[in-house]
């Protein structure tokens, strides 16, 4: 309550802008210390709601399963991007189950994945130490001539098979 009374007596004392170059701010007069400024009530003060990319730049910085889980369900992924981040995050939590599975959902809400989601989700089933699970996903999407693969998906799918002992695969 302090520092809400604070903030609210310093914003009342700041000087407005001038409307014009050579126009001087009128004078405000400072409320008395006697005084504080009585804080809103519970009932009215509302928080905002996180904005997609506030949702997003979350997701890229936890690693924390409940946090991820809940993240995801507020964000209601809706594009490739947005998946991919979602995956990206799963993998990094070491969970490539549910890596696999958001990326599974992907097709079925109508979104495409493209070479970055198929490096997220095979990099999340390579650090979570399925590197056939990540191989078999990386074949699939190459057969699947919905994309060209790229430099990112074939670096992920190298890692997966250095991690695996496959190294005869990767050649």
């Amino acid at each position: 309550e302090l520092l809400l009374s604070f903030m609210l007596s310093f914003i009342l004392l700041a000087p407005a802008a001038p409307k014009s170059v050579g126009a001087r701010a009128p004078e405000r007069t400072p409320l008395p210390a006697s005084q504080p400024v009585a804080p809103l009530p519970a009932s009215q003060l509302v928080a905002p709601l996180p904005s997609r990319s506030a949702l997003c730049g979350a997701l890229k910085q936890t690693r924390n399963r409940q946090s991820i889980a809940r993240l995801i369900a507020e964000l209601e992924p809706q594009s490739q991007k947005e998946y991919t981040m979602c995956i990206a995050a799963w993998g990094r939590a070491g969970d490539w189950r549910r890596a696999v599975g958001l990326f599974d959902t992907m097709s079925d809400a109508g979104v495409e994945p493209n070479p970055f989601s198929v490096s997220a989700v095979v990099s999340a089933c390579e650090k979570g130490g399925q590197p056939a699970r990540a191989l078999e996903i990386f074949e699939q999407a190459r057969a699947g001539d919905r994309f060209e693969s790229n430099v990112v998906v074939f670096n992920a799918a190298l890692a997966a098979c250095s991690r695996g002992g496959e190294w005869r695969r990767a050649l």
